[in-house]
């Protein structure tokens, strides 16, 4: 199911884009685009791991794999991985998967800027698709400033090379808390305050966005159950 949003009611980036449900063998998957940058995510499991593999029956073994577009992954493709695994798997609850295994599976398509906050998104979207149990959401926005002092929230490429200091962040959707931060470059408390601030207020706004698409997705599923109820009455 492919929901576009050229221009979802308050989002300050560029247009968004999303597919879920895209691929058959995952438990969950989506395709998400902000502008052009483009990412598919896909969730296996939770799967039960064998007893000779388990380490702690304490918490759920959350694995992330992020595949670049050309070529091995580079050192900053595994920082990114690891960034990407800090934020989605915080919003797991890791005794209900004790002894088990999720793998999260992040392909990028196209970077057009504002790669590891749409990986994060597209990872969020493919674990709300897989039905997992989840304590709350988790956002990702990007957001930078400018030569000018301007904070630019979801920059393209050519804006984030030009940037004074740019700053990726994923918070909750609860109390909208950081649970993952990442920035670039140089800039003073009060900027660095501003910064956040309108990263935080984005969230909210994707937020909704991220709801929107579950219902949507909802109808088109109920729709489809009906049709599939009536065809078998037949």
């Amino acid at each position: 199911m492919e929901i576009d949003e050229e221009n979802f009611v308050g989002w300050p980036g560029r247009p968004l884009k999303c597919e879920i449900n895209v691929l058959s063998k995952p438990e969950g998957s989506s395709m998400f685009a902000q502008g052009n940058t483009v990412v598919m995510a896909s969730l296996f499991g939770p799967h039960e791991i064998k007893h000779g593999k388990i380490q702690t029956d304490e918490s759920v073994a959350f694995q992330t794999n992020y595949k670049t577009k050309v070529g091995p992954p580079s050192n900053e493709a595994k920082s990114q991985e690891d960034l990407i695994k800090t934020a989605c798997e915080s919003v797991l609850f890791p005794k209900n998967f004790a002894r088990h295994e999720v793998t999260l599976v992040v392909q990028e398509f196209q970077n057009a800027g504002g790669i590891l906050s749409c990986a994060i998104n597209a990872g969020c979207l493919a674990m709300i698709n897989s039905g997992i149990e989840m304590q709350y959401l988790v956002v990702a926005v990007t957001a930078c400033i400018n030569t000018d002092g301007e904070v630019i929230v979801d920059p393209n490429e050519a804006q984030l090379k030009v940037a004074r200091m740019a700053l990726d962040v994923a918070f909750d959707t609860v109390s909208y808390n950081i649970i993952m931060a990442n920035g670039q470059g140089t800039c003073n408390p009060k900027e660095y305050k501003h910064l956040l601030s309108k990263c935080r207020e984005a969230a909210r706004i994707l937020t909704e966005y991220f709801r929107s698409i579950v219902k949507k997705y909802s109808v088109v599923l109920h729709i489809h159950l009906v049709t599939v109820i009536l065809n078998m009455n037949k």
